[in-house]
């Protein structure tokens, strides 16, 4: 992933925090996050969980490995 796809994705990502609950409510109508078996590194199948607190998103931007 390039430098300005990640800036998109972080973007992106703060965007879903910032409407968790409206999101959760939308897509709970078709989707039971209760049933969802992904990791929790993949927070974004746990919105649920994110929106009452039980799981903390931290999103930033890692600096690449460097190449001595």
């Amino acid at each position: 992933m390039t430098q300005q796809e990640r800036f998109l994705l972080m973007k992106y990502d703060l965007k879903l925090l910032e409407n968790v609950e409206r999101m959760v409510e939308h897509i709970g109508k078709v989707y039971d996050f209760f049933l969802s078996a992904e990791p929790l590194e993949e927070w974004w199948w746990h919105l649920d969980k994110v929106a009452s607190g039980e799981l903390e998103v931290e999103i930033g931007l890692r600096q690449k490995d460097k190449v001595l």
